[in-house]
């Protein structure tokens, strides 16, 4: 197949996004876009197409670019493919993509699964008996590995009255590193895991305390998450929460964007895109695989996703309140973070 070959007029079909999206995976984006000739797919032609959920979206949101495999091949520097965006929101398409610049160049997604049957993946373990390096960490109630029928392994966090290692809320959660699990300024980052509440769980979590269950917390000692996820912000409901602050510590208001049932005992399965800035962020999310309407009345929701004064942020799971009586037991399983949706599938 030459690179010079003309475009094929009719729409590339899903496989064919799908393997290109595979060959674009090899090359991991070092090698050359090149552009597809001047006929391009205009109208329902694009639009209707439905693709794999694999597809990667390289620009913001509010462009609706997806990228259309036009041709593949093979070339003595490597594979290669031919591929056009089409902007779905007003129906124009342009024939040539920009390359990603390096620093957003698609890298191997950080997994933290448990597939180790221990906590070696993450940075740091928190729990009532032991804070450090997960490697010295010694199974005990507050955090195991357990065998699960779905995702092969998760980890089970559970957290008793004065449960409090440190500060003053009672946790069990591991934590990782800003590089691999977090974001920075500029930067944008997809994201994928599953929860589940035990079937013990305080339906009234919201009347005992606040409680977050997943958390992207700021690059500072003081202030909490802007983004998180918590039972503990509406009775039997799990919520996507903004706690806006000023500069770390300095809160002007908490809301949730997004609300589930909590399904006692079963599984929550989590995708998210986020853009962190202080002033231009964004975020969508797909729950149990479906992209799902925010609070804005969009499948984007636009804020600040940093905090002002601060410049990016680590993930942290497990289970993390304020101190109550009843125990609270919560599994996780099948954390990944990418720059691109497709890796989180790689495995």
């Amino acid at each position: 197949m030459s690179p010079n070959r003309a475009a094929d007029p009719t729409p590339p079909s899903p496989a064919q996004v799908r393997t290109a999206v595979n060959v674009l995976a090899t090359c991991n984006y070092s090698c050359p876009l090149s552009t597809v000739s001047s006929k391009v797919f205009t109208g329902d032609a694009v639009s209707g197409l439905p693709l794999p959920d694999e597809v990667p979206m390289l620009c913001p949101p509010r462009w609706f670019a997806t990228l259309f495999v036009i041709t593949l091949g093979l070339s003595a520097s490597g594979p290669y493919a031919f591929i056009a965006a089409a902007d779905r929101a007003c129906g124009t398409h342009s024939s040539e993509v920009p390359q990603m610049p390096p620093a957003a160049r698609f890298a191997e997604p950080f997994k933290g699964d448990y597939s180790t049957n221990d906590f070696s993946q993450w940075n740091r373990v928190e729990t009532v008996q032991y804070v450090g390096e997960p490697k010295r960490y010694k199974a005990s109630y507050s955090a195991r590995v357990v065998d699960d029928s779905v995702y092969g392994k998760a980890a089970r966090f559970e957290v008793r009255a004065g449960d409090i290692p440190f500060g003053k809320g009672e946790r069990s959660e591991v934590s990782g590193e800003i590089a691999t699990t977090g974001g920075v300024e500029g930067q944008t980052r997809w994201y994928r895991f599953a929860t589940k509440f035990d079937t013990s769980f305080p339906r009234n979590q919201a009347d005992l305390g606040w409680a977050v269950t997943n958390q992207w917390h700021p690059d500072s000692d003081k202030g909490s998450p802007l983004l998180s996820w918590s039972p503990g912000f509406k009775n039997g409901m799990w919520s996507l929460l903004v706690n806006t602050q000023k500069s770390p510590g300095a809160y002007t208001g908490t809301k949730s964007i997004f609300d589930t049932p909590l399904e006692l005992g079963e599984w929550h399965d989590v995708r998210m895109q986020v853009h962190w800035s202080t002033s231009e962020g964004w975020v969508r999310v797909w729950h149990n695989g479906d992209l799902r309407i925010l609070a804005s009345g969009s499948d984007t929701y636009y804020l600040p996703t940093l905090i002002p004064g601060t410049t990016s942020v680590y993930y942290k799971e497990g289970l993390y309140r304020e101190p109550t009586a009843k125990t609270g037991i919560v599994y996780h399983a099948g954390f990944r973070s990418a720059s691109g949706e497709y890796a989180l599938n790689a495995r």
